[in-house]
C-alpha cells in the first residue's frame, strides 16, 4: 500500500517517494538485445530492487535531503535521524523538568547528579496573614499575665474626640471575653455611656478593638482635657469565671498612669448643693435644653470622700409639682470624683402637657447609701428652681 505522497512523486517523475521511500519506477537491468522493429516481440526483462542511499546535505530542505540518490544506506540514515530526534525530545523534557539547567556562563549544563534540589517540606504551605496585630510598645502594656495580655496600640485625636486602639491577646486554651468600658476622663468618673467594647478572642489569637469618646459627652461637665481615660476592664471565660476585674488609667500617649491627681473641677453655672454630709458631696447644675431636641439635661457632680463604694438613687421625680415615674442610679468609687446626668425626655414633657420653656422646677428624692452593706448616708427630697 502506497502513501498519499507516492502518486505526487510518481507524477513528478521521481523514482522514490520522498515521504515513505517506496520505489515508484523499477530500474531495469540492462540485457543485450538485437536490433528489431517496433512490432517485434521484445525480450522479457527482469528487475532488481536496488538499495537506496542518501547523500545528506544539512543546508538542503528536509524533503530534498532525504530523497534517495542511490540504493545504499537508506536504512542507516533513517536510524540515525530517529536517534537524533529521540535525543532532542529527551533533552527538551529534561530542560522542562529542571533536571538539566544552563550554567552561569550561559552555555554549560549540569548533570543530574550535580543539580541542587530542595528537600520537600512536610509542613503545608500557608499564606502570610494580612494586617496582623503587632505587639505594642513595652511602655503601653497594661496587663501581662499567663492567660492574657492587654496593650494600648495607639491613642489618636479624631474630629469629634479621641480614639483608643487596644490589642487583646488570649494566651489560654479556652475562649476569653474581653470587656473594656470607658468610665471617665481626666480623673473624673462619668456616669453616662461613653463607649464599650466586648470581644471574644479564640485561644492563641490576638484581636484589635477600639474605644472612642465624643467631645460632646465631656465638655458639658466642664472637663477641658483628656489627661487620662478611666478604663473598666473585665476578662472572663464562657462560664463567667473572672480572670481580671480592674480599673486602669490610660494617658493620652497610651501609657498606664498610676496615682493620677485630677485637676480642680469647674463649678456648674448656678450650682446648688444637694448633699454635703457623711463624707459625700452632691451638687446640681442649671438644667438646660439638650441641643435642638425637646429634652432637658441636668448635670450632677458627685464626690466620695469615704473608703466605701457609694450608690446614689434618684426617684419620684416631679416637674412643676407634677409627678412622673423615673429612676436614676449612680455609683461612685471610694475617694472618687465624678459626674452624672439626669435626662428628661421630650415624650415625658409632652405627656405632662409641658414644653421645655414651661419647666420652672425640678424635684426628686435623693437617697445615698453604701454599696455593700446598704447603710443609708442621706435620704431627702430635693428641689431645684430654675429658668430655661
Amino acid at each position: 500500500m502506497s502513501c498519499p505522497a507516492c502518486e505526487q512523486n510518481r507524477q513528478a517523475g521521481k523514482r522514490y517517494c520522498t515521504k515513505c521511500g517506496a520505489l515508484l519506477v523499477a530500474e531495469p537491468v540492462q540485457q543485450p538485445r538485437s536490433q528489431c522493429s517496433s512490432d517485434m516481440e521484445r525480450p522479457q526483462q527482469s528487475y532488481e530492487t536496488p538499495e537506496p542511499s542518501y547523500d545528506y546535505d544539512p543546508t538542503m530542505p528536509l524533503e530534498t535531503a532525504i530523497e534517495p540518490k542511490s540504493g545504499k544506506g537508506n536504512k542507516t540514515l533513517v536510524a540515525v535521524l530517529a536517534v537524533i530526534a529521540a535525543v532532542a525530545v529527551l533533552a527538551a523534557v529534561l530542560f522542562a523538568t529542571g533536571v538539566i539547567q544552563l550554567g552561569g556562563d550561559g552555555g554549560s549544563s549540569k548533570s543530574p547528579a550535580a543539580v541542587e534540589t530542595e528537600e520537600p517540606s512536610d509542613a503545608p504551605e500557608t499564606e502570610e496573614p494580612s494586617a496582623a496585630p503587632e505587639a505594642a510598645d513595652e511602655s503601653h502594656v497594661l496587663y501581662d499575665a499567663a492567660e492574657y495580655a492587654i496593650s494600648v496600640r495607639s491613642v489618636e485625636e479624631t474630629e469629634d474626640g479621641i480614639s483608643m486602639l487596644f490589642s487583646l491577646e488570649n494566651r489560654s486554651d479556652e475562649i476569653l471575653t474581653f470587656d473594656l468600658t470607658a468610665d471617665g476622663v481626666d480623673g473624673y468618673q462619668l456616669m453616662i455611656y461613653l463607649d464599650e467594647m466586648i470581644e471574644e478572642v479564640e485561644p492563641g489569637d490576638v484581636r484589635n478593638a477600639r474605644l472612642e469618646i465624643d467631645d460632646a459627652d465631656v465638655v458639658e461637665f466642664g472637663i477641658e482635657s483628656y489627661g487620662v481615660v478611666d478604663i473598666d476592664v473585665d476578662v472572663h471565660n464562657k462560664d463567667y469565671d473572672h480572670l481580671l476585674q480592674d480599673v486602669v488609667l490610660v494617658s493620652v500617649n497610651g501609657a498606664r498612669k498610676d496615682g493620677y491627681t485630677p485637676p480642680e473641677r469647674i463649678a456648674f453655672e448656678n450650682e446648688q448643693i444637694l448633699c454635703d454630709e457623711s463624707g459625700v458631696l452632691v451638687t446640681m447644675g442649671n438644667p438646660r435644653a439638650a441641643g435642638d431636641s425637646d429634652a432637658i439635661y441636668i448635670s450632677l457632680y458627685l464626690e466620695n470622700n469615704t473608703d466605701a463604694v457609694v450608690e446614689l438613687d434618684l426617684r419620684d421625680y416631679q416637674l412643676n409639682g407634677t409627678d412622673y415615674s423615673d429612676l436614676d442610679m449612680m455609683v461612685i468609687q471610694p475617694h472618687g470624683r465624678g459626674y452624672g446626668r439626669i435626662w428628661i425626655p421630650g415624650y415625658q414633657l409632652r405627656d405632662l402637657g409641658l414644653s421645655v420653656s414651661d419647666v420652672r422646677e425640678f424635684s426628686c428624692k435623693l437617697e445615698i447609701q453604701e454599696w455593700e452593706n446598704y447603710d443609708t448616708l442621706f435620704d431627702q427630697r430635693i428641689t431645684y428652681a430654675f429658668t430655661l
